[in-house]
């Protein structure tokens, strides 16, 4: 099986921990990865080309870009996974300007021959951000456009707060082998255990307790 993460989170520590366990979860149960630094690349606006009732498409996205390259892998792969940090905002419109870019990766009668599976890893300090609700239903029309199933969300909160954390803090490498097990869960049974997302999900440290309160002023010192 073949994978392609797209990657809106840049380099930040831990998510580059937690991705990379979730990778080598994939590659234990066998799926073939390629991983894309959507950050690191020049992707042009999407043109809208199909809005032009005259336009006639031979399959291939006019924009001369890096993305261009990205469309043989993701036609190949079994699984689309992104990865996205909404602390950082501007991701958002970001992965608005990728899905339209999606565009060409439809057949030339405007049908879809792709069936993904889709699955979204979010990153954030908490549920209430305001862009989550409207990044899971920007990943719902994705999946209902190509007609793929949308595995849902694997949601890691307190992500500021962790990233003032020490490195060797043993909390960090808990939640590595948490996202180890969801990647090779994902691989060897097409999905993800319901423990492993809650296990992702939970939280490591009372709001209450003095080392969150200390964390929250190192923040915004």
């Amino acid at each position: 099986m073949n994978a392609v993460l797209l990657n809106f989170s840049g380099s930040n520590y831990p998510i580059t921990n937690f991705l990379s366990s979730f990778v080598d979860g994939l590659k234990s149960g066998a799926v073939h990865i390629d991983s894309f630094e959507i950050n690191s690349l020049q992707i042009d606006k999407c043109r809208g080309c199909t809005e032009n009732i005259f336009f006639e498409s031979n399959g291939d996205c006019l924009c001369e870009d890096d993305f261009r390259s990205i469309y043989p892998f993701l036609r190949q792969a079994n699984f689309w996974l992104f990865s996205l940090n909404l602390e950082d905002k501007i991701n958002f419109s970001k992965l608005i300007n990728v899905f339209n870019r999606f565009e060409p990766l439809f057949s030339l009668n405007g049908t879809s021959l792709l069936s993904p599976k889709i699955l979204s890893l979010i990153f954030a300090e908490n549920q209430q951000n305001e862009l989550l609700n409207k990044v899971i239903q920007e990943f719902e029309n994705l999946a209902l456009i190509f007609n793929a199933q949308f595995l849902g969300y694997v949601f890691r909160p307190d992500i500021l707060t962790l990233s003032y954390l020490p490195m060797n803090l043993k909390i960090i490498p808990l939640f590595e082998e948490a996202y180890y097990r969801a990647g090779n869960s994902l691989a060897t049974k097409g999905d993800f255990e319901k423990d492993t997302f809650e296990e992702i999900f939970t939280g490591y440290l009372p709001k209450d307790s003095l080392t969150y309160e200390i964390i929250q002023k190192l923040r915004k010192s």
